[in-house]
């Protein structure tokens, strides 16, 4: 092989073409540590998963739920039907029947406040356009911004609102 300067030159065939023997040779060296690189972490990572799910099949006491449960000494107040215009597109319109379940006893007041309730929801629907409750995680905000305001109507006395209907015309 010839040297020319610090590197040395590809040996060549005796047609004057480089040798493709070199390159394909690297290529196969770097290929099989890839291959045992990928083995070596994959196994790495199977054992822990392994690991960790052995970890929590043992017994753990059980935790206190990350929302507050309904009791059953509570009542079910009924709304009246709601039927409302959304902030867009024009002439969309919404119809939506809840109840909403109070903590305590029934008291005098309750027809009052469910119209106070219903009147509080309608104000919130009206800035609510289409494009905000077409998905599914949409709707989920619209609900917790519905019990938000029931709660704040209510003294804290609601527990939940329950939506039976929903329509979009």
């Amino acid at each position: 092989m010839a040297t020319e300067g610090r590197f040395t030159a590809l040996p060549r065939v005796s047609s004057g073409r480089v040798s493709w023997i070199p390159g394909f040779t690297t290529f196969i060296v770097v290929t099989l540590l890839a291959v045992t690189t990928g083995i070596v972490a994959g196994n790495k990572i199977y054992s822990a998963a392994k690991g960790a799910a052995e970890q929590q099949t043992s017994p753990e006491p059980p935790q206190a739920p990350a929302h507050p449960t309904i009791t059953r000494d509570g009542n079910l107040l009924n709304l009246p039907p709601i039927v409302t215009n959304l902030s867009g597109p024009q002439r969309t319109w919404v119809r939506m029947e809840a109840s909403v379940i109070l903590s305590g006893g029934a008291s005098d007041g309750d027809e009052i406040l469910a119209s106070e309730i219903a009147e509080d929801l309608m104000s919130v629907l009206r800035t609510v356009s289409i494009a905000d409750i077409e998905t599914a995680t949409g709707f989920a905000h619209l609900r917790e911004d519905l019990k938000d305001r029931v709660r704040t109507r209510t003294d804290g006395r609601a527990q939940d609102l329950v939506v039976h209907t929903f329509l979009i015309e």
